[in-house]
């Protein structure tokens, strides 16, 4: 029996050779170093004698040294290492994990998948991405049977062909752009500045608030929006209208706002409009929509796979907290994963 748990892993962490190479430097067996990184001696000594490297001296790298045909294989604690005229076999922790590193990339890169494989992963996969904009965390989160590798293999194949899927039709893939130099000379004023930003605006957002209130109720509301946090525009200028009861005058919540140009304060409320922005791009009026129109949408967006909710939806993760009953009032109904439809024809009539 082993004195020692072995962890699960196989696999050595740049803190485990750094272990390695700093005791082997002081003499220790691989035993008292696996004992000390809670891995067995013989995986100390693959290591060692994997990644050692030749010093050459002068030019020489002839390694004529009997001592090194036993433990520890390399010159790192040799007394005589400083005044030895002879090429030498040394362990470096950082060198070792590069070679690690670079072995590793080369046996992903060769990873081999039969054509049956990428059949099945294509059928399921490529509709889902190309027609209801599915990101690549979505598909891995409803089809983890068919995808048993990592996501960056699954860019991989993208990039290589072998999926119908095209780089065009990854979210991430296209969304940044080289940013180019921005003429100041030729600057005009643009009256866009005051869309969404009129007195129209102001009284439709405290609409939208005083409606919630009766729908959910005063006391559910102030249960469920004790804190909203907006940014600075001109539709949030009359906060009280918001926080207060329109029935008693009683503070149901506290409205802040976030610093100027600070969109990251609110950075869940980003990924939001990201997604709204994936069915209205922007330039698209929201004039025609109606309010089936916006739980609809609400709805797809509420039923995507969140990586930070490991890969639980917002509804259902949200059903603990808001329960399934105001669910319901708002509007929002759970959507299954592969009916999922982030593309501009959702609301297509």
């Amino acid at each position: 029996m082993k004195k020692f748990n072995e962890k699960k892993y196989l696999h050595l962490t740049y803190k485990d050779r750094s272990v390695i190479h700093e005791f082997l430097n002081y003499g220790y067996t691989f035993t008292a170093i696996g004992n000390r990184i809670h891995k067995d001696r013989t995986t100390v000594a693959k290591e060692v004698k994997s990644h050692r490297f030749i010093k050459p001296f002068g030019k020489s790298r002839e390694i004529d040294c009997s001592t090194l045909n036993k433990a520890p294989y390399v010159c790192n604690a040799c007394p005589d290492i400083g005044k030895c005229r002879k090429a030498k076999l040394i362990y470096d922790a950082a060198i070792a994990d590069h070679e690690y590193r670079q072995t590793l990339s080369l046996q992903r890169a060769n990873l081999k998948v039969t054509k049956d494989q990428v059949a099945a992963i294509n059928d399921v996969i490529a509709p889902l991405m190309i027609h209801k904009h599915h990101s690549v965390n979505h598909v891995f989160a409803s089809h983890p049977e068919l995808l048993p590798f990592s996501k960056s293999t699954f860019y991989r194949y993208v990039d290589l062909g072998l999926l119908d899927v095209k780089n065009i039709d990854l979210q991430r893939k296209v969304r940044f752009r080289v940013k180019k130099d921005y003429d100041y000379s030729r600057e005009k004023i643009d009256h866009k500045y005051r869309l969404g930003r009129q007195y129209h605006d102001f009284q439709y957002v405290n609409e939208a608030f005083q409606d919630l209130k009766r729908t959910l109720g005063d006391f559910e509301f102030s249960i469920l929006f004790e804190v909203i946090l907006t940014d600075n525009g001109t539709e949030f200028s009359d906060p009280e209208s918001i926080e207060l009861s329109a029935i008693n005058g009683e503070r149901l919540s506290n409205v802040f706002f976030c610093d100027p140009n600070a969109s990251w304060q609110k950075g869940s409320i980003e990924k939001n409009h990201e997604y709204i922005r994936y069915v209205l791009p922007k330039g698209t009026s929201f004039a025609g929509l109606t309010q089936e129109d916006c739980n609809l949408l609400a709805s797809h967006i509420n039923s995507v796979p969140r990586k930070s909710l490991n890969n639980q939806s917002p509804f259902e993760a949200g059903q603990g907290f808001i329960g399934l009953d105001n669910i319901t009032k708002l509007g929002i109904s759970q959507i299954p994963y592969d009916d999922v439809n982030l593309s501009i024809r959702l609301l297509r009539k």
